[in-house]
């Protein structure tokens, strides 16, 4: 059977995200049939907060930057990997436009699927915060993630048990194998690997920072997904003998 390669970058945060062009340099390189973006691609800066706002205080610039931030994003992403499927899973982030429709529908026209994804492409997109808010490959499902305590991976693996579980969101690399009782019976585990902004934000100034630069690729026999898992440390990683930086 053939193999799917793929790769799973999450949490970008543009325009605040780190140097790309390694992670460009390391897709050429691997040619993967599959891109799963993890959601938060864009930030959405300046919006947080905006439950508690009027209209008037939401500016219509952020949302024009954020589909241009985009829309070179993901055609970048297609001249590095021309054949890749492309899967995009709406992080919190992407989402604060849709809730801002939901609020002021009768003043806002915001729609990031519509506006931000060329349609040559083809990205499958799937909304945030539904019960179908994952992608699966085999026994593996990725998904952007939400808010959990410290020992989040724990709770990520026991919660799409039997499945295996990768997924974004928390910013720092986290890992936790469930336990068996049975010898038969197949350990399942849940994994995120960082993000790709930056590991020291202005918002968490002053903060204890666990934030880490990462990504994760894989393998698949259409049976079991093998993850590989990336940390970029000061800029660059290695894969094998060669560094990407």
């Amino acid at each position: 059977m053939a193999k799917t390669k793929g790769v799973f970058l999450s949490d970008i945060h543009m325009p605040d995200n780190i140097n790309l062009e390694p992670i460009f340099k390391y897709l050429k390189d691997f040619k993967p049939d599959l891109i799963i973006l993890g959601g938060d691609i864009i930030d959405a800066k300046g919006l947080h907060g905006f439950d508690s706002r009027p209209a008037s205080s939401i500016d219509v610039r952020s949302y024009r930057r954020d589909v241009d931030l985009l829309k070179k994003f993901l055609y970048k992403i297609h001249s590095v990997s021309p054949k890749a499927k492309i899967i995009y899973l709406e992080g919190n982030h992407e989402e604060r436009y849709r809730r801002i429709m939901s609020k002021f529908p009768k003043t806002f026209d915001f729609d990031l699927k519509r506006d931000a994804l060329p349609k040559e492409l083809k990205v499958k997109w799937i909304p945030y915060a539904t019960y179908n808010s994952f992608y699966r490959v085999a026994d593996t499902v990725f998904l952007h993630g939400t808010v959990w305590p410290d020992s989040h991976a724990k709770r990520y693996a026991l919660d799409h048990t039997p499945y295996k579980a990768i997924y974004g969101h928390l910013h720092h690399f986290q890992s936790y194998t469930t336990r068996k009782s049975l010898a038969t019976m197949t350990p399942r585990y849940a994994l995120t690997a960082g993000c790709l902004s930056h590991t020291m934000p202005e918002w968490k100034k002053g903060a204890p920072n666990q934030w880490i630069n990462g990504f994760v690729s894989f393998t698949s026999d259409g049976k079991s997904v093998n993850p590989q898992i990336h940390l970029i440390e000061k800029g660059s990683f290695h894969v094998g003998a060669k560094e990407y930086k």
